[in-house]
């Protein structure tokens, strides 16, 4: 695939319905620069080493010299393909790789090997933070053999509880992905445990609201419906069974949690029950920000880089 400038790109035609066409689509754009923070692990590196050799990112390494020049060696890597910025610690490699992209010398954040509290501390700081006013969350994107197109999933990673507002920032956030990957209208299920509305089920109670919002066009972008069960979200046969009417119709591509417990264990249980390939990306900050679990396996990183690529590609295009 040709390489093509943001203006040339239609964000609305090409669909990606797994992480291999995600890649390809990533392969057409620019090459970005990646803030690579404390990657002196070895499913950081192998992951940005692929990025870089996909032609996707130019990564800049921030982190312990030492330590990266003998992990480099045991990969049989070469660091003259990299920019390095030697770094006294987790707290110096979070901050000068923040200090990066708040200043325009790198195009997406990539957290290593170091605790996310660190991590996010120095994306949050008041003076030298990439924070934008938005609420930061994480949009989570699962590759499933018994699906036949990507799934993607907020808030598992974030936001605790959020408010009806904050789901109307995670929902805007998580639409940003979905354009991002060539979904120009997807379908998003606001879930809950029944479908009925009840105050003592507050979920139902927020997803009514925003389905009426939705209705009354105050959210654009996407065809939205709640609250739903997870079967009557993803299954038209249960949708059926149920006698719902819903525009979603058992074929959701987003999934809109209640809160951060309940998409945590469905995340991970479409992983670890599901064989499912997670990529995720957080938004919300001044460029996108690559977050992968340590026990997640290197393609993870890999797809991820891809996906925070092309958000920040259309990004530069809007």
């Amino acid at each position: 695939m040709a390489c093509v400038s943001y203006a040339e790109r239609s964000w609305q035609k090409i669909m990606s319905r797994d992480f291999s066409q995600v890649l390809a689509q990533a392969k057409a754009f620019p090459v970005q620069k990646a803030a690579v923070v404390s990657p002196e692990e070895e499913n950081t590196l192998w992951g940005i080493e692929e990025a870089r050799k996909a032609g996707l990112v130019a990564p800049i390494l921030l982190g312990d010299e030492g330590k990266l020049r003998k992990l480099a060696a045991k990969l049989d890597l070469a660091l003259s393909n990299y920019q390095l910025i030697p770094c006294r610690n987790a707290e110096d490699s979070a901050s000068q790789g923040v200090d990066l992209c708040r200043n325009g010398q790198a195009d997406l954040l990539v957290k290593g090997f170091l605790p996310t509290p660190t991590f996010l501390r120095a994306v949050l700081h008041k003076e030298r933070g990439i924070a934008s006013g938005k609420l930061l969350s994480h949009v989570a994107i699962f590759q499933l053999n018994s699906m036949d197109r990507l799934l993607f999933l907020s808030d598992g990673g974030m936001v605790v509880l959020p408010t009806l507002q904050q789901k109307l920032e995670i929902l805007k956030n998580a639409l940003e992905v979905c354009h991002a990957l060539g979904i120009a209208e997807p379908k998003v299920a606001v879930l809950a445990s029944v479908e009925t509305v009840s105050e003592e089920l507050p979920a139902t109670t927020d997803a009514a609201i925003l389905a009426m919002m939705w209705q009354r066009k105050q959210i654009k972008g996407c065809i939205l419906d709640g609250p739903l069960a997870l079967d009557n979200a993803i299954n038209p046969e249960a949708l059926k069974e149920k006698a719902i009417d819903s525009p979603v119709g058992g074929c959701a591509d987003l999934l809109l949690v209640p809160n951060i417990e309940s998409g945590n264990l469905l995340g991970k249980s479409l992983v670890h029950f599901g064989g499912g390939l997670m990529a995720g990306a957080i938004q919300g900050a001044r460029v996108p920000i690559v977050l992968v679990s340590r026990v997640d396996p290197p393609e993870s990183k890999l797809y991820s880089i891809a996906v925070s690529t092309l958000i920040a590609c259309r990004r530069k295009d809007s």
